[in-house]
């Protein structure tokens, strides 16, 4: 479905985040088999044996599981999905949802954007079993992960975002199971994905320390934008909240 600017209403949402720019960048290099793809882009190596090279691509999908959720994650899917959508790209988009009537996705139906229900949640079996066949139900050239849960057989190239190596870091009471799950996907989600995105150079040099540089050619730092929420103030009404936190 193509959408206009105009056709959505992000009020009550995050507005865009720079991660869209740096998004459709990776996107584009693959519309065309005569573009070559540049190391800023993703590994060309890769590119060639996709079996999309060949073809313009027409879906892209999004794992929008988490764009219910209240968090970090939560917002960062819909800021995310919300700018993606306000661009006329030249293809369309598959958002898969855990719940297909969450308020979140009212303005974003209007679009005529497909939107599929995916209630499987993370680290579960159906997310390794269920979830591949859903996605290859829908066929999309690319999919577009928030975050680095991963089906194991996903069908489809995929770029996928990793925040931070916090289990890493601080397992604090994590369990040994869930700590070695963690460590699994993520892993595997490195290794498989046609281009991983970060939120931040830490989170680059972190993966990096704990890798080494094995994954350095298909990682790009691209910062989160800022909301429209977010407004300069004047200098007055900065000194009354330096003034009241003592800053």
């Amino acid at each position: 479905a193509k959408v206009e600017e105009s056709s959505l209403d992000i009020s009550t949402s995050s507005c865009a985040v720079n991660h869209d720019l740096d998004f459709l960048s990776i996107c584009e290099s693959s519309t065309s088999a005569s573009s070559g793809a540049s190391p800023e882009a993703f590994n060309a190596s890769r590119m060639r044996t996709a079996p999309w090279y060949t073809h313009r691509m027409a879906l892209v999908g999004i794992d929008c599981r988490f764009g219910s959720v209240l968090g970090g994650l939560g917002t960062y899917t819909r800021s995310l999905v919300t700018a993606l959508l306000r661009r006329r790209d030249p293809w369309n988009y598959v958002l898969f949802v855990d719940d297909a009537n969450a308020e979140w996705l009212h303005p974003i139906r209007k679009t005529g954007v497909e939107i599929v229900e995916a209630s499987f949640p993370h680290y579960s079996f159906s997310e390794q079993t269920e979830f591949p066949n859903l996605i290859q139900d829908h066929e999309p050239d690319l999919l577009l992960f928030p975050h680095f849960n991963v089906p194991l057989s996903c069908p489809v190239p995929f770029i996928c975002t990793v925040h931070d190596l916090i289990l890493h870091r601080f397992p604090n009471e994590a369990g040994w199971l869930k700590r070695s799950a963690y460590r699994f996907v993520l892993r595997q989600a490195l290794s498989r994905a046609l281009a991983v995105s970060t939120v931040s150079d830490y989170t680059k040099s972190d993966i990096r320390s704990v890798y080494g540089s094995v994954f350095d050619a298909k990682i790009h730092v691209m910062y989160p934008g800022i909301s429209a929420e977010f407004k300069r103030t004047t200098k007055d009404a900065q000194d009354v909240i330096r003034a009241k936190y003592r800053l």
